[in-house]
């Protein structure tokens, strides 16, 4: 028996183009013809790249973490100050809805919400990919605590809890509509705890 053809395509683009479909429908609702279309794939090539649409999954939430804490990072990195970071993340997702006329949430949080531990292997991703975002906050909190712009009473750890969470709120409420304007003062709310008094 002949070795099936070798799949040839660009790897990241069919991904991103799967991703989009499962952050805009989840996952029991995309259909293995959403993503054969979106990918542009013949079911063969699907299958021998991908095995399943579970794997295709985990794949397409995996890459979404590494782009999300790598534009975290880096945008950390530009920053002058934790809490002008902080500010900044926050103000860029309440912003982001003016150009943004998909409105779909976070991809990690909506997975969290479909999924709940039902998936051990999901389950872990979301968790892992959670725990990443808070390493992060974590990070720009302890350096606007010694910048003495952030309350060192607070606790890091807990702090950057609830802005993960906020965070995934704030995306939440743009899914469902609210205004810019509305999302601003909600942001000047998230920050409160946040300021040195």
């Amino acid at each position: 028996m002949k070795a099936g053809r070798p799949v040839e395509f660009d790897k990241a683009i069919v991904l991103r183009s799967a991703m989009h479909v499962f952050w805009e429908k989840g996952f029991e609702s995309t259909s293995l013809q959403d993503l054969l279309d979106a990918m542009q794939l013949s079911k063969s090539s699907f299958y021998q790249a991908f095995l399943s649409k579970e794997h295709l999954f985990q794949e397409c939430i995996s890459n979404y973490q590494k782009e999300m804490l790598e534009s975290l990072k880096q945008d950390f990195t530009n920053s002058e100050s934790g809490f002008e970071f902080i500010e900044s993340t926050f103000l860029n997702i309440a912003n982001s809805m003016q150009n943004n006329t998909k409105k779909r949430g976070c991809l990690i949080i909506n997975t969290a919400h479909e999924f709940g531990q039902k998936n051990s292997v999901i389950a872990s991703i979301v968790k892992n990919s959670i725990e990443k975002f808070e390493d992060v906050f974590i990070q720009a909190i302890k350096l606007g605590q010694s910048q003495e712009v952030i309350p060192k009473s607070k606790n890091p750890k807990v702090l950057a809890k609830y802005l993960v969470n906020n965070m995934s709120g704030l995306r939440s409420l743009i899914k469902a509509g609210t205004s810019r304007k509305q999302l601003n003062e909600i942001v000047d709310v998230i920050l409160e705890p946040l300021i040195t008094k």
